[in-house]
């Protein structure tokens, strides 16, 4: 495994936009033998087409909401100091991203405003 670095001008590119950096230690992934600056995934953000239809956006976004107490449990058993999902999920969060967010998406979190995810528990399989 070989980790590169973006170099600056992608990473003041990114800020530009709002989206932070993040160092990963030495020796937190595997042959990591110096830290690494990459982009902030502290938890994870779909992009999508300016052009993608609204519902089908809302759809999506509805998923993440209704179906993140069952991402939540699929990685409950990492240190929390190394889970690739923060957890708990919570959708006032996941609305804030660094770019801006869908016109379906926008709707889907305001009709889902205060959604405790303590009701239904809905999985994918």
């Amino acid at each position: 495994m070989r980790y590169l670095d973006w170099g600056t001008k992608v990473f003041d590119g990114f800020a530009a936009i709002g989206w932070p950096t993040a160092e990963v230690a030495a020796g937190y992934l595997p042959d990591l033998e110096q830290p690494l600056t990459t982009l902030n995934f502290a938890d994870f953000a779909i992009v999508c087409r300016d052009d993608l239809p609204e519902d089908v956006a809302y759809l999506a976004t509805w998923c993440m909401v209704k179906t993140r107490r069952a991402l939540e449990s699929q990685y409950t058993h990492f240190p929390p100091d190394h889970s690739p999902v923060t957890y708990p999920v919570d959708p006032v969060a996941m609305a804030d991203t660094p770019i801006p967010l869908h016109p379906g998406a926008i709707r889907a979190y305001a009709d889902l405003a205060g959604d405790t995810g303590d009701g239904q528990i809905l999985i994918w399989s």
